[in-house]
């Protein structure tokens, strides 16, 4: 017989992913997201908790759906761009899901925070390469 997996189906830019029950916590209609100036990340109020966004269709400024609420490494953080299709339990394959024959891979949602720390991390370089602007300075001034 075939393990099964409990989760969410869900789609983000035409694609479907299944994301596993332990790492889903919520699905969150219509939230209120505000941007972080400078960053590509969002924070949003959940239950009475700020909680960051991370957006999957990279077009922070536009109001979603929904987000979905995940609980990775005991923090929670939400994710957009993805609309919840179903939930339930599913025949575990490698790397996902089977679901009418076909596989739905995973959501690596810990991937798509390393991916986003990282352009947090060159963007902290390259500001820090810049030098300050001093009272004394007129470097970049016409």
């Amino acid at each position: 017989m075939a393990r099964r997996a409990g989760g969410l189906l869900l789609r983000s830019l035409g694609a479907l992913y299944f994301l596993p029950a332990h790492v889903a916590v919520s699905v969150v209609p219509r939230p209120v997201i505000s941007a972080i100036p400078g960053t590509s990340l969002g924070m949003t109020l959940v239950g009475g908790r700020v909680l960051p966004v991370v957006d999957l269709r990279r077009q922070p400024g536009r109001r979603p759906l929904q987000v979905v609420v995940c609980e990775i490494d005991g923090e929670e953080i939400a994710i957009a761009g993805v609309s919840a299709v179903s939930s339930g339990f599913f025949e575990e394959a490698p790397g996902g899901v089977r679901l009418g024959g076909e596989l739905v891979p995973t959501l690596d949602v810990s991937l798509e925070l390393a991916r986003l720390q990282q352009g947090l991390s060159e963007r902290r370089t390259n500001l820090n390469s810049v030098p300050p602007l001093t009272s004394g300075s007129t470097r970049g001034l016409p």
